[in-house]
C-alpha cells in the first residue's frame, strides 16, 4: 500500500497469489515489484509522504506518472525488455460496461485511444460493449434510502468521490489504523491530501453511510460481485484531461 503505518501493522504475505503463479508457470520472469501511491489514493506526485514517487520517463521526464499504478506505467515506459506489468490478480470479465454519461472524451484524440483500447478489450475478451446510462439505471432501480430521490440528489457533495476529482489545496493529516487482530493495534498514518475532497466527506457520519448505500446498489446493479473473480465485468472510463501534467503544478 505504499504506507509505513500499514507496513508495520500487516506482515508480508507467505503465499504467492494464483494470478502470479500461473503466470510463473506459463513462464513469465518477475523482475520486481512497482510503487503504487498510498492506499490507492490518487496522491499527485507532490504529495508523496512515506516513499518517492516513481519518475515519467516520457517527454522531458518532468510529467506526473498518473495516480495509483504510477510504478506500473512509469517501468513499462521507462525499459523496453519489460513486457507486462501486473495490476489486479483477477479472472477475466465477461462483460464490458460502457457509461454513455463519460463518452466521448473532450479530447477527440483521447476518444481516438480509448475507442482503440475498447476494440482491442473487445476483441480479446470476444465480447461487445454493453452501452448504459448509469442516471437511467438509478431511476428504475433507486436504493430504498433514496426514499425518492435521484442517484444525483441522494449522493450531492458524494457525487465528487465518483465522477469528478475536484481541486483544493493540499493538506497533511493524520488518522488512526486499527488492525482487524485480536489484539488490535493503532498507528497514526501521515496522509497527504492531493486536492481530492474525499477525506473531509467521508469523516462525516451521513457521508460514510450515503456511500455505503450506493457502494452495496453498484454492486447489485451494475458490477455484480463474483467470488471467484471479484466482479463479471469491468468498466470502462477516461482518465485525466490528456494534457501536460507536471509533477511540480500546483492541485
Amino acid at each position: 500500500m505504499t504506507n509505513r503505518a500499514f507496513t508495520e501493522l500487516y506482515p508480508a504475505e507467505l503465499e504467492t497469489a494464483e494470478y502470479v503463479e500461473t503466470l510463473l508457470r506459463l513462464g513469465a520472469i518477475i523482475v520486481g515489484k512497482s510503487k503504487m501511491c498510498s492506499f490507492a489514493t490518487g496522491e499527485n506526485p507532490g504529495d508523496w509522504i512515506d516513499f518517492h514517487c516513481p519518475v515519467n520517463p516520457r517527454g522531458d521526464q518532468y510529467q506526473s506518472p498518473g495516480s495509483s499504478t504510477a510504478g506500473g506505467g512509469a517501468s513499462l515506459a521507462g525499459y523496453a525488455w519489460l513486457d507486462y506489468s501486473i495490476g489486479t490478480d483477477k479472472q477475466l470479465p465477461i462483460r464490458i460496461l460502457y457509461p454513455k454519461e463519460f463518452f466521448p472524451a473532450a479530447n477527440p484524440n483521447q476518444q481516438n485511444l480509448l475507442e482503440n483500447y475498447i476494440c482491442v478489450l473487445e476483441n480479446h475478451l470476444k465480447t461487445s460493449r454493453i452501452e448504459f446510462s448509469l442516471v437511467e439505471r438509478g431511476a428504475r432501480c433507486p436504493p430504498e434510502e433514496a426514499e425518492g430521490k435521484s442517484l444525483n440528489d441522494y449522493l450531492g457533495n458524494l457525487r465528487a468521490l465518483l465522477i469528478v476529482p475536484l481541486r483544493r489545496a493540499p493538506t497533511t493529516i493524520t488518522t488512526t489504523m486499527q488492525t482487524t487482530s485480536m489484539m488490535a493495534s493503532e498507528r497514526i498514518i501521515a496522509i497527504r491530501i492531493d486536492g481530492n475532497p474525499m477525506w473531509d466527506l467521508l469523516c462525516d457520519i451521513d457521508g460514510k453511510a450515503q456511500l455505503g448505500v450506493f457502494r452495496q446498489w453498484f454492486h447489485e446493479n451494475v458490477l455484480k460481485q463474483n467470488p471467484d473473480s471479484l466482479s463479471d465485468s469491468i468498466l470502462v472510463l477516461p482518465q485525466g484531461k490528456a494534457i501536460p501534467e507536471y509533477r511540480d503544478d500546483a492541485v
